[in-house]
């Protein structure tokens, strides 16, 4: 289902073949008339700006440790069920030990004493132990998660990078916007600044009264400030893009844009929203976490059954360590042991109903989650397909207004030149004609936004 989902919406920052090849043109003029002053950097395209941001960013590597840190949860699960096994050395020594000894100083005569003597005693054990759990059923069932929590750090991971994808995405368009809201700026100044120098001349012949040309003075001083208003802007935006792909502010991108390919239908929304039910990261998260949290609520239960264990004990022991003889003794000896462990918590201070009333709120919380998601991934689709389709009926009629707003402008120029229009007509016609220039823009940002949308619901990004 994800082959043939990025076979039914095309691959994110790849160029489509444009439907007008002139207005490619003139999408590439309104967007890069502010790219000339950065052509010291070499511009970064969208694919290179997603990639700094996957292997470089601070987030990325923030996501990166997060999945580290989620799968050490797999060894939690493993370590209940494994053996146990414990090296001892035990070495004791005991010199407060008296032992009475004969002394026959004159044997003719019978002259027998007692003396006490001190004597040291010393003991060194060594021993292994093994212990294997042979019946915990709480152990076994948390066990059986085991796939679950790998899934759940990697559809983390995937949701996260997708996520950061996307806001790259949705950061760097915003950048293409704002060049183009800075060159449309810009063009209107220097348009407005002649129709300045068009209504003096004709005040001074008297073709145009004092307010007439005051109004158009007016509206150029308020372009310029629209223009140092957008460049500002633009400053910002650059700067939070490249503190987000970790480069060196302010980022320089590649503003190309070209008209997306309108030839192939768009897929059905049933379609689009069964993909995203089997490919959605959150869906996936949230069925997953409901599938541990209900093992968890079922070990938790069972947690009250006893306990049997296989124990084994292999040692060595040597005694008279610290005799007086040198070295072990003939009293060596090996030993060991085999046996079985039963541990029953009969009463445990009602620990064990409270963590299974615990459990068991918790599995319930998940399985609202679980519903939770189902609705927001319902309207997240809805939300995309609809930005999606509306974008591509936008674009339809994208040509056909920028053609008309700059026919449009043309004519009026010619009139206000020859004294039919007056400058609220000019200024009328000059503010269209920039909408129409943004709205060229924004609706081919709206339909690639829109795709991108998509792609994070599937998990998706650009490598």
């Amino acid at each position: 289902m994800e082959k043939s989902l990025l076979g039914l919406l095309r691959p994110l920052g790849r160029a489509a073949p444009a439907r007008s090849s002139v207005f490619s043109v003139i999408l590439f003029i309104c967007a890069s008339a502010l790219t000339a002053q950065d052509e010291i950097h070499e511009p970064l395209t969208l694919e290179e700006c997603v990639r700094s941001a996957l292997q470089k960013g601070s987030q990325a590597y923030r996501i990166d440790n997060e999945r580290i840190q989620n799968r050490t949860t797999l060894f939690n699960t493993i370590s209940h069920v494994l053996p146990l096994i414990n090296l001892s050395a035990n070495l004791t020594r005991n010199s407060s030990q008296i032992q009475p000894v004969l002394n026959i100083e004159d044997e003719d005569a019978g002259e027998v004493t007692i003396i006490d003597q001190d004597v040291s005693t010393g003991n060194l054990q060594t021993s292994v132990t093994i212990v294997q759990p042979l019946v915990n059923i709480p152990s076994f069932i948390q066990l059986s998660t085991f796939s679950d929590i790998k899934r759940i750090a990697q559809t983390q991971y995937r949701r996260d990078m997708a996520e950061l994808a996307f806001n790259v995405i949705e950061q760097f368009y915003t950048v293409v916007a704002m060049y183009n809201n800075v060159a449309v700026a810009k063009a209107a100044a220097e348009q407005m600044d002649e129709q300045v120098r068009i209504a003096r001349e004709s005040y001074r012949l008297g073709a145009i009264p004092r307010p007439e040309l005051l109004r158009i003075e007016v509206g150029a001083i308020q372009q310029r400030v629209e223009m140092i208003n957008a460049q500002e802007s633009l400053e910002n935006g650059r700067n939070t893009l490249a503190g987000m792909i970790s480069v060196a502010p302010p980022a320089t991108i590649d503003t190309t844009l070209v008209f997306p390919d309108l030839s192939v239908e768009l897929p059905s929304y049933d379609s689009l929203l069964q993909a995203a039910f089997e490919a959605n990261p959150s869906f996936i998260l949230a069925e997953a976490l409901q599938r541990v949290g209900r093992n968890s609520y079922k070990a938790a239960k069972y947690n009250i059954l006893p306990v049997i264990s296989g124990t084994f004990s292999y040692g060595y022991s040597a005694p008279d360590v610290f005799g007086n003889a040198p070295g072990f003794q003939d009293s060596d000896h090996g030993f060991w042991s085999i046996g079985a462990q039963l541990s029953w918590n009969i009463f445990d201070r009602l620990n064990w109903y409270s963590q299974k009333r615990n459990m068991e709120a918790q599995a319930r919380i998940a399985e609202a989650n679980v519903r939770s998601a189902r609705t927001a991934l319902l309207q997240e689709s809805e939300l995309a397909y609809t930005a999606l389709r509306t974008s591509r009926e936008a674009l339809k009629w994208v040509p056909e207004l920028l053609t008309l707003a700059e026919e449009e402008l043309r004519l009026t120029r010619e009139q206000f030149r020859l004294g039919v229009a007056s400058s609220l007509d000019l200024l009328q016609s000059q503010v269209s004609y920039n909408q129409s220039r943004q709205q060229t823009v924004t609706a081919v940002i709206d339909y690639y936004i829109a795709e991108a949308r998509f792609e994070r619901i599937m998990g998706q990004w650009i490598e």
